[in-house]
């Protein structure tokens, strides 16, 4: 146990002037957005720090996880008595530490916007569809969340995050063990996980009859099915992002050579 925390300090250590830079990036503008909290500028700020984490975590561990076999670092590490998938383990959940509490930031920001902002009845107002002669009652998609935004919230970034550092795992890990052609072999390897995504999703979703969500079925049973439809997906995407992870971290612990 004692080495797993001093591999996971020692990535918190080799990435911090990064880490530090985001923080101070995200934690600035969700401070700047609560200021002028009950402006439409305030709230159109609040959201921008979520796609930075979003997009600059996998990034960060896309160049990090193959940090030490690019340097004589890797001989070091190869020679602990730690299994090898220890090492890649370290540096996905110290980026997934860090990405994970910058979503709270950035969580904390929108919502101190939403309950200041002066035009949310007037926005939820503007929302709602109309009614449909074929259809007993309207969608008013604000609604349906009103009592479940921030847990739908939460789930969905979460997943999202943490399938993203799965996947940089695993196509890093055919990166590391491939010995030809490797550029293009860990390309297809990422369009080729995409897919498998994607795929699956249809496929998984589709056995739960949550395929295909129309306006007649949203119209008759609006927050279960899109609850539940929303709920279905995060979970998949939470399962899949294990999945990759633990292939990545397989693939390492078997076929990675110094």
């Amino acid at each position: 146990m004692k080495q797993w925390w001093t591999l996971y300090l020692k990535e918190f250590k080799d990435s911090a002037t990064i880490f530090g830079l985001i923080f101070t990036l995200v934690a600035g503008i969700e401070l700047y957005a609560i200021l002028h909290a009950g402006q439409l500028q305030g709230m159109v700020w609040s959201l921008v720090p979520l796609g930075i984490v979003i997009s600059m975590m996998p990034l960060i561990l896309f160049y990090s996880y193959p940090q030490e076999w690019k340097s004589d670092a890797r001989y070091l590490l190869m020679s602990l008595p730690i299994p090898r998938f220890v090492i890649g383990l370290s540096k996905y959940l110290a980026v997934l530490s860090i990405g994970m509490l910058l979503l709270i930031i950035c969580l904390m920001g929108i919502y101190w916007n939403a309950l200041h902002f002066p035009e949310w009845e007037s926005l939820q107002r503007s929302l709602d569809f109309s009614q449909d002669v074929t259809v007993d009652r309207a969608i008013n998609p604000l609604e349906m969340f009103q009592n479940n935004v921030w847990g739908i919230g939460i789930l969905f970034f979460s997943a999202t995050l943490y399938f993203m550092l799965g996947f940089v795992v695993a196509v890093q890990s055919v990166n590391l063990i491939t010995r030809r052609f490797t550029f293009f072999v860990t390309i297809l390897t990422g369009i080729g996980g995409w897919y498998l995504y994607f795929k699956l999703g249809g496929l998984v979703l589709g056995w739960f009859g949550q395929s295909n969500i129309d306006y007649f079925t949203l119209a008759s049973n609006p927050l279960p099915t899109l609850q539940m439809f929303i709920l279905g997906w995060g979970f998949y995407t939470f399962l899949m992002g294990f999945l990759f992870l633990v292939g990545g971290l397989f693939l390492t612990e078997k076929y990675l050579e110094i």
